[in-house]
């Protein structure tokens, strides 16, 4: 019976062990379970979400402004271009286009005179309504130009060139970015006024620049037809002897490596009451009152009134059908 009593007692110590075994292990992974929930507790997938989304949405404009930097300086540039002709239109040339290029897109005037065509479409207009627009998602933006330019890219051809600081800032911190930006734009000069034909003429007859068909194919043994359409289309051609479309503006009519020139008619000056010279009928030669030395008359052309300077006959392949001037 005694043997028995005690057999119970060490059965009753062994279930009582098990149980203080079984009560530490699940105070254990209780602690385990608190301290890992209290780790978690900082972390809100929320805030990660909305970040990301702010991230993205400011990637996103980001991209857009970047994609808008180039058609926002070729608009701007186009306005510019349009505004240097109409200042010239009124009677002077520029002292220099690329200054006058600058101030028309940067400030909307040249020479202190405010420009029509440039109201609301300057570039600083163009970043003050990029700015506004990340105002509406909560984001600062500051663009600003570091220098602007433009150039002969070729003879038929503008190159605008810009480059521009982009800061880009979350209202809440939450990112930033710092870019710097060259933009390059491109505008053909075809459909353009000539400048060297308005203030030559005092406004009286307006000249669009007109790539020709005929270039290389003027004259054929003494066809020249070609020629002849050549002058009554009022066509422009390349000339590296002649004034670029820049230079036209400013009324430097030296020679340049993307310089072209086109025919004046006599008959289309006599309609619009302008004087006429007995000079070559190249236009910057004409208006220039350019020395050029033995003029000629070309045979099968308008012999009446079509005048050609020396150096111009083989361009033109009248060398062989010309007879110079006494």
């Amino acid at each position: 019976m005694a043997m028995r009593s005690k057999s119970i007692t060490q059965i009753n110590f062994r279930k009582s062990k098990k149980a203080v075994f079984f009560t530490i292990t699940a105070v254990l992974l209780l602690l385990a379970l608190t301290v890992m929930l209290s780790l978690q507790a900082g972390y809100k997938p929320s805030d990660r979400s909305v970040a990301e989304t702010r991230i993205e949405t400011m990637n996103e404009f980001v991209r857009t402004v970047k994609s808008d930097l180039q058609r926002g300086l070729y608009i701007s540039s186009f306005r510019a271009v349009m505004s240097m002709e109409e200042f010239v239109s009124n009677g002077a040339f520029l002292n220099s286009s690329s200054s006058g290029f600058r101030d028309a897109i940067m400030t909307g005037m040249i020479s202190n005179q405010s420009m029509s065509l440039m109201q609301d479409s300057t570039f600083p207009d163009w970043a003050a309504r990029i700015n506004a627009k990340a105002a509406e998602i909560d984001v600062r933006a500051n663009i600003s130009v570091g220098g602007i330019s433009i150039r002969q890219k070729d003879s038929w051809t503008l190159l605008a060139e810009a480059n521009i600081t982009i800061n880009i800032t979350d209202s809440l911190n939450t990112a930033s970015w710092h870019l710097n930006e060259s933009v390059k734009s491109e505008m053909t000069i075809t459909g353009l006024e000539d400048p060297v034909f308005s203030i030559g003429t005092q406004g009286r007859v307006i000249r669009q620049v007109n790539a020709t068909l005929y270039e290389g194919n003027y004259v054929s043994g003494t066809d020249t037809t070609n020629l002849k359409r050549h002058i009554d289309g009022f066509y422009y051609t390349n000339s590296t002897s002649g004034p670029s479309f820049l230079m036209r503006l400013e009324g430097n009519y030296n020679a340049s490596p993307f310089g072209i020139e086109s025919f004046v008619n006599v008959p289309e000056l006599q309609q619009k009451g302008v004087p006429q010279f007995q000079r070559s009928m190249v236009d910057y030669i004409y208006f220039g009152n350019l020395s050029t030395g033995q003029l000629y008359k070309v045979n099968s052309t308008y012999e009446s009134w079509f005048i050609i300077d020396e150096a111009s006959l083989d361009k033109y392949q009248v060398k062989d059908i010309s007879i110079g001037l006494g």
